[in-house]
C-alpha cells in the first residue's frame, strides 16, 4: 500500500521492518531480497543507520561475525545521538564475546551502561563486565555486577508478564470483540417494547 501511494519513505522503512522480521524468522533469502530493494533508497542519516543495522543483524544471525561487525560499525557513523547507537553497541559487544574478544567488547558494554535505560541491553552489558571481573579475579565486582543483573532481570520478568497478559487480552478480544453486545441488545429491546407499549 505504501508503494502504491508513492510514499517512498514509508515504503523503504517497511522494507527494513519486514526484512528484520524475516531475519528473526531465519527466512534469509526473503530478508536479503528486501534489503537489496531497501538499498536503492537514500534518505536521511537515520534511514542509513537503520539499513546498516539491519544488514548487521542479517549477518549476525547467520554467524557471519566479520561482516556483522563491518555493518554495525558503519551504522554507528549515521546515528546522531549516543542513545540511538545503543543497539549497535550491544550487537558489537555480543559479536566480540562470540569471537572471544573480551577486550574489544568491554568499551561497548560501558557505553551501553552509560547511556541506555533498556533493562535487556543493560543486563547483557553487565554480563560482559562480569566476564572481565571473573577474568581479573575480582570477586567483589562479580558480585556487584551479578546483583545489578538480578535487579534488571526482575524488571524484565515484570515486562514479560505484562506482555503475556496483553496477548491473553488480545486473544480474548479476537474470540469475542463485543463482550457486552448482549446487554445493549437486551436494553434496546426493552426500550423498544416500552416505546411500542407506550404508543399503543
Amino acid at each position: 500500500d505504501f508503494k502504491e501511494s508513492g510514499n517512498e519513505w514509508r515504503y523503504s522503512q517497511t522494507l527494513l521492518d519486514r526484512s528484520e522480521s524475516n531475519i528473526l524468522l531465519h527466512n534469509y533469502i526473503v530478508a536479503d531480497s528486501l534489503l537489496q530493494i531497501a538499498q536503492s533508497y537514500q534518505f536521511d542519516s537515520a534511514y542509513q543507520a537503520r539499513y546498516y543495522e539491519t544488514c548487521g543483524l542479517y549477518h549476525y544471525e547467520q554467524l557471519q561475525y566479520d561482516s556483522a561487525l563491518v555493518y554495525f560499525n558503519q551504522g554507528l557513523r549515521y546515528w546522531q545521538s549516543e542513545t540511538e547507537k545503543c543497539f549497535s553497541y550491544l550487537k558489537i559487544m555480543q559479536v566480540s564475546l562470540d569471537i572471544n574478544d573480551l577486550a574489544q567488547a568491554i568499551p561497548y558494554a560501558q557505553c551501553v551502561i552509560g547511556v541506555s535505560n533498556n533493562p535487556n541491553y543493560l543486563s547483557n552489558a553487565y554480563y560482559c563486565l562480569m566476564q572481565q571481573a571473573k577474568q581479573e579475579g575480582d570477586a567483589g565486582l562479580v558480585s556487584n555486577y551479578a546483583s545489578c543483573r538480578e535487579d534488571l532481570n526482575r524488571v524484565l520478568e515484570v515486562y514479560k508478564e505484562s506482555y503475556t497478559q496483553a496477548v491473553t487480552i488480545i486473544q480474548d478480544y479476537e474470540l469475542n470483540p463485543y463482550p457486552w453486545r448482549w446487554v445493549w441488545i437486551m436494553l434496546a429491546t426493552i426500550l423498544l417494547v416500552c416505546i411500542i407499549l407506550f404508543v399503543g
